[in-house]
């Protein structure tokens, strides 16, 4: 084919498409913009979670009269001018590609005054194309309003979530922005009704406390290494097994494994919320690597993770001598008999798409093997008993069958909840009411409606919302009421609304590993049999909700093939 220029408008769109994907991220770079600007109050004003209109204003410095027009060009920026300032920026912003992108897929207005001008003014444009630029009389600081987020995109558009869901990714975006700028006042409202507000009185302390609440207390710890100053502010959650982390780095937000694998060094249990802050020299660290710059690159990582590494060993108070020693796990694991094929059911997933069968041979070929059917090896099981290694083994009229005692456990655990998923959501009252945090409460608000349908009661009390029953879910009898609510409330987050209860069966699924019984298990006979009972009681024996089998047969054929007995 010919190659030819992209028109104008249709290579805008696409430039448009790297930096703004939702609402957040139009959110995202009008509130960087602000604080670049330095703005000290910054108030966002959200109609149908931004998808009908979005309205950020600040108190900063403001553009000048001349450059709204310019503001509407690509790479035209106010924050460097030249290479040898690209490879030191201090601001959050830098590309000139935040407001023209925006512009391209919405109908945009800008009102701006600047400190320098006695009076203001106003832009407007429509899919890219300035329709009006004209004075007005303004306060200093700029207003900006996007409507009709990519209304000449449907196809974007319908790509978007619920008016809650954009909110929430909203609000999240906002809360850690204040986290990390706690001498700025930020304000979120949504349909006129604040669902955020922050003092600005730089107390990062009393502000999380705000949003995470106060039981259990925050912990706190800062280190220097080399160039690099680090602090962190941590909220435990003992047994969560999941740890939320925001982190910034120079006050910019990022997504940086690096953190995560520093908190884990140590070993312990680092469930629970985490803000982690990083100061370091700008001409050290690469921000220009991500269309949306939520990425970063350090020229020296190693003082960035030794850093966290500390703050994590101090946080869980282990000793500061300890040494990190990583060494990549054994994988030499025993291989079948010469001559024999073991044979195991793999299901592809929890949604059970299909199934795959894996075949190990070794030595010579064998004819091949019938896959395993969903009646072989049900009738008349008697259990030999318990290998060293923990696996069951059972004589059949088939031949041998090993079980995995904890994939067994798993899966009859997750067609329990799937069967119950059917029916209306029983509750199980709560002994002791959990008042929920602050920012517990904002996810949990717009899925009420559906939480309630899976199970779960709430009360809002003087005290706040108050989850006083939880999912009648006997395997889940171990796990904290909190857990069990914050496990759903992140399945509901993601998928599309007509995944949302798969979703929450998998993670149900997933917390009921806690609950199953273990490898190390020893079970009495009866408990052997009744498990391979409630096994092949099943509709999908053969694997976890994981996809690990759950079974290995070795049929009588193939023990005569092996033994020369054909």
């Amino acid at each position: 084919m010919k190659i030819q220029k992209l028109p104008p408008d249709v290579a805008t769109r696409i430039a448009a498409g790297e930096v703004v994907e939702r609402p957040l991220s139009v959110v995202k770079e009008l509130v960087e913009n602000a604080l670049d600007a330095g703005a000290r109050r910054l108030s966002i004003f959200l109609s149908q979670g931004g998808k009908a209109s979005i309205v950020v204003e600040d108190d900063g410095r403001g553009i000048a009269f001349d450059d709204l027009p310019l503001s509407m060009e690509h790479h035209a920026t106010s924050k460097i001018s030249s290479i040898e300032e690209m490879e030191r920026i201090v601001t959050l912003g830098f590309r000139g590609e935040a407001l023209p992108s925006i512009a391209a897929v919405s109908r945009f207005e800008i009102r701006s005054r600047s400190d320098d001008e006695s009076g203001g003014g106003l832009l407007r444009a429509e899919g890219g194309h300035v329709l009006l630029h004209s004075p007005l009389d303004l306060p200093r600081g700029t207003r900006v309003q996007v409507d009709d987020l990519f209304f000449n995109l449907p196809a974007r558009r319908k790509f978007l979530k619920g008016a809650s869901s954009e909110l929430r990714r909203v609000l999240t975006l906002v809360q850690a922005y204040a986290m990390a700028y706690p001498d700025r006042a930020f304000l979120v409202q949504s349909e006129g009704r604040t669902v955020f507000l922050s003092s600005g009185d730089g107390d990062v302390a009393s502000l999380l406390r705000g949003l995470w609440g106060d039981d259990p207390p925050l912990r706190h710890l800062e280190v220097t290494v080399e160039s690099y100053q680090a602090q962190a502010w941590w909220q435990p959650a003992p047994g969560r097994g999941k740890a939320d982390v925001t982190a910034f780095v120079n006050r910019r937000r990022v997504q940086e494994g690096l953190f995560r694998a520093a908190l884990n060094a140590p070993g312990g249990d680092v469930s629970g919320q985490w803000l982690l802050l990083v100061e370091g020299p700008p001409e050290e660290i690469d921000v220009n690597i991500h269309p949306a710059k939520t990425e970063i690159r350090f020229r020296k990582s190693g003082p960035v993770f030794e850093a966290f590494r500390r703050l994590a060993m101090g946080l869980l108070d282990k000793p500061q001598s300890f040494s990190l020693g990583l060494r990549r796990p054994d994988r030499n694991l025993s291989a079948p008999a010469e001559g024999l094929s073991l044979f195991s059911r793999v299901a592809s997933g929890p949604e059970e798409r299909g199934e795959t069968f894996l075949v190990q041979e070794r030595s010579r070929p064998v004819e091949e093997s019938p896959t395993p059917r969903d009646d072989l090896f049900r009738e008349g099981h008697r259990y030999l008993g318990r290998l060293k290694a923990g696996y069951l083994l059972f004589e059949t009229g088939e031949g041998l069958l090993l079980v995995d005692p904890h994939a067994a456990h798993e899966r009859i655990c997750f067609e329990r909840f799937h069967e119950r998923g059917r029916k209306e959501g029983e509750s199980q009252p709560l002994a002791f009411p959990l008042i929920l945090a602050p920012s517990l409460a904002q996810r949990v608000d717009p899925y009420r409606g559906v939480l309630e349908e899976l199970g779960f009661r709430f009360e809002n009390l003087e005290t706040g919302w108050t989850l006083i029953a939880v999912p009648a879910l006997p395997d889940l009898e171990r796990t904290s009421a909190e857990e069990l609510l914050r496990v759903t409330v992140d399945s509901l987050d993601d998928p599309q609304e007509e995944e949302r209860f798969w979703s929450v069966w998998r993670r149900w699924a997933t917390l009921a590993c806690k609950a199953a019984v273990k490898l190390t298990t020893s079970l009495e006979p009866p408990e052997a049999e009744r498990l391979l009972d409630d096994l092949f009681r099943c509709h999908r024996p053969w694997a976890c909700p994981h996809g690990r089998p759950t079974t290995l047969a070795v049929t009588v054929e193939q023990l005569a093939r092996h033994f020369g007995r054909e």
